[in-house]
C-alpha cells in the first residue's frame, strides 16, 4: 500500500495596513530587553521604595 500523505491547505489572508506596519523584529527585541532588565528595575524600584520610607 502506498503511503498518502495529506497537503496542509494554506489560506490566504488580505494585508491590513496594521499588518504592514507592524515591526516584528523591533517588538521582539524590546520585549527581550524588557524580560531582561526586569529583576533589575524591580530592585532599583524597591530600593527607591525603601529610601521614601526613611
Amino acid at each position: 500500500m502506498p503511503i498518502v500523505r495529506e497537503t496542509p491547505t494554506i489560506e490566504s489572508v488580505k494585508l491590513t495596513p496594521d499588518m504592514k506596519s507592524f515591526e516584528a523584529y523591533k517588538t521582539l527585541r524590546v520585549e527581550r530587553t524588557m524580560k531582561r532588565h526586569a529583576g533589575a528595575r524591580a530592585k532599583r524600584a524597591a530600593e527607591a521604595g525603601k529610601e521614601e520610607k526613611n
